[in-house]
């Protein structure tokens, strides 16, 4: 989350005023702006805010709402982040 981020010392200004060269990436669940910013947003909230935790009721019949065991928010963030990372560097190339 931005605020935290700041608090710790770790926000792009601080971050870039050390090592201008630095490649910085800030990812977050709810974007940088909006109502849900602040909040903290991990798989299962995710899962939650976009509804995907009713998607194992209409495969299986059982009527109960469950989270899909395999994180797939935190992963497919993660995969982003490192691609974007990774495109900065090539870009630096």
């Amino acid at each position: 989350r931005g605020k935290a981020v700041e608090r710790l010392g770790l926000d792009y200004a601080t971050v870039k005023a050390l090592n201008p060269e630095i490649i910085y990436a800030h990812c977050v669940g709810f974007g940088q702006d909006g109502p849900y910013a602040d909040l903290q947003a991990y798989d299962d909230v995710i899962q939650a805010a976009t509804g995907t935790a009713t998607l194992l009721p209409r495969v299986d019949g059982d009527p109960r709402a469950r989270y899909l065991p395999s994180l797939i928010a935190d992963k497919v963030a993660g995969l982003h982040g490192a691609y974007a990372v990774l495109a900065a560097i090539v870009h630096k190339l």
